[in-house]
């Protein structure tokens, strides 16, 4: 039994003794951190600041284009809007023309009162908004009619910078 006290009692202090040098280089590490820190803490609080400052001029706004998440900063989207597709990791303009298919042959005459539609093929129609029209508001119309299957916003994908 006092060899059972012994052991133990050296193993204690040597794990106090390790758990004190532990401490000491720690100590050591955190007394030459606080300039470095500090200082990147300054640099990110600006650089927050300045990114919130950004983003409250900007409007993020999300749709779904055919399943492919698209963002775009613009209060509405409407022809000529520049779009990010996150799917394909690419920036296009919108075009103003929105595709959709239909469920049959036949176009619905509610669609086809409101809305000037060209025919591309038997059940795939074009709309061709005007340069102020919101795309958003007229592609959830056709979303909600009942006889249509497909709503795809068109846009191009050309490398920005050569499109305008």
């Amino acid at each position: 039994m006092k060899k059972t006290l012994t052991i133990q009692f050296i193993t204690l202090t040597l794990a106090l003794m390790t758990g004190c040098q532990k401490n000491e280089i720690s100590e050591q590490d955190t007394v030459q951190q606080p300039t470095t820190s500090s200082q990147k803490e300054q640099i990110s609080v600006k650089d927050v600041k300045k990114s919130v400052e950004i983003n409250k001029q900007k409007f993020t706004n999300a749709f779904s284009n055919n399943g492919e998440k698209i963002t775009f900063d613009a209060p509405t989207l409407t022809k000529g809007t520049e779009v990010f597709n996150h799917a394909m990791q690419e920036r296009g303009i919108t075009t103003g023309a929105i595709y959709l298919t239909l469920k049959e042959n036949s176009l619905p005459v509610e669609l086809s009162s409101q809305y000037a539609l060209k025919k591309m093929t038997n059940k795939s129609y074009r709309y061709l908004a005007e340069k102020d029209t919101d795309l958003l508001q007229v592609q959830n119309a056709f979303k909600q009619n009942a006889n249509v299957d497909i709503v795809e916003i068109k846009v191009d994908y050309s490398p920005v910078k050569e499109v305008m």
